[in-house]
C-alpha cells in the first residue's frame, strides 16, 4: 500500500482560465492491470486516461533515451469552450535540468489534438530526445490560451536513461 501527494493550484470551475494537468507519458494500457474503482453516489464515468477513443495508461515514473520518441499527453480543462475558426493553442515543452538550466529537448511535435466532450483538450506530443545526458529533470510545458492569452504551466520529473 502507498500514497502520493501532489500539490494543485484549482481556478473556480466557472474560470475562464485553461487548466492544464501534469504531463503524462503514455504506456499501453495491455501491459498494466488497470482497476476501475466505481462509486457509489455517481455514475460510472470515462476513464480521463485516453485520447479520442484510444486508452493508455500513464506511466508512474516516466524516462527518455536519446532516439527514442516518446508520446507524451496534455490534457487541459477549458469546460468546452468553443474558439475561432482558425485559432491553436500554442504549445512550449522544456526539459529543465536539476540546477534551473533549460536543456535543448530534441524533436517534438503535436501528433494528435482532440477536443472531447468531457470539457477537456487532449493532445499528444511526440518527443524525440538528442543529445541529452543522462540524469534527473523536469518536463514543463507551458499552454497559451488562444482566446485569452492566459499561459496555464504544468511539470513532470522525468529521468533520462
Amino acid at each position: 500500500m502507498g500514497s502520493s501527494w501532489l500539490d494543485l493550484n484549482l481556478p473556480a470551475f466557472d474560470s475562464a482560465d485553461v487548466m492544464l494537468f501534469p504531463p503524462l507519458f503514455m504506456d499501453d494500457p495491455a501491459a498494466w492491470i488497470v482497476i476501475d474503482a466505481p462509486s457509489r453516489s455517481a455514475v460510472r464515468v470515462d476513464s480521463p486516461f485516453r485520447v479520442a477513443q484510444e486508452p493508455f495508461a500513464p506511466r508512474v515514473r516516466p524516462s527518455m533515451a536519446n532516439g527514442r520518441t516518446e508520446r507524451v499527453c496534455l490534457i487541459a480543462f477549458d469546460g468546452g469552450r468553443a474558439y475561432d475558426p482558425g485559432a491553436s493553442f500554442e504549445i512550449k515543452p522544456q526539459l529543465v535540468a536539476a540546477d534551473g538550466a533549460s536543456v535543448r529537448l530534441g524533436k517534438i511535435e503535436v501528433a494528435q489534438s482532440v477536443a472531447d466532450s468531457d470539457g477537456f483538450r487532449r493532445f499528444v506530443l511526440n518527443v524525440t530526445p538528442a543529445g541529452l545526458v543522462a540524469g534527473e529533470y523536469t518536463l514543463r510545458v507551458r499552454l497559451r490560451d488562444p482566446a485569452s492569452g492566459r499561459i496555464s504551466e504544468a511539470f513532470q520529473a522525468v529521468r533520462v536513461e
